[in-house]
């Protein structure tokens, strides 16, 4: 008895991690043809913490920004981005936690597929 109690446990944990997993793909449809990345970035004028990509919702092809965090207070600084060979975007005046980073919001619309490199420069008032 047991055992069988054993195996119908470890059946459950099975059972449970393969729901979690199936919900887990079913909330991404449509997301898994798409992904996100870049050959380079450059930074001028700052410390980059990290780069979080913006898929547009309504064409899963495209980016509609990126948000980039920053290292220290920058909030009285403004960042511009570039993708590839494009035009400078001046982002989103930069907003600082309180403790560590800043997040600047840039909205520049680009295809994902031709998203090869990423220019930022941070310009400190």
């Amino acid at each position: 008895m047991h055992m069988k109690t054993k195996a119908l446990g470890a059946a459950a944990i099975v059972a449970a991690i393969a729901a979690g997993g199936s919900a887990f793909t079913d909330s991404n449809t449509g997301i898994t043809t798409s992904s996100a990345g870049y050959g380079t970035i450059s930074a001028t004028g700052a410390d980059i913490v990290a780069v979080h990509y913006v898929v547009d919702s309504s064409d899963l092809s495209k980016l509609s920004g990126v948000n980039v965090d920053v290292s220290g207070d920058m909030s009285g600084s403004t960042m511009t981005v570039k993708w590839n060979d494009t035009d400078q975007v001046t982002c989103d005046d930069g907003v600082y936690d309180g403790s560590t980073n800043t997040t600047f919001d840039c909205t520049d619309e680009e295809v994902i597929s031709g998203a090869t490199s990423l220019a930022i420069t941070v310009t400190t008032t």
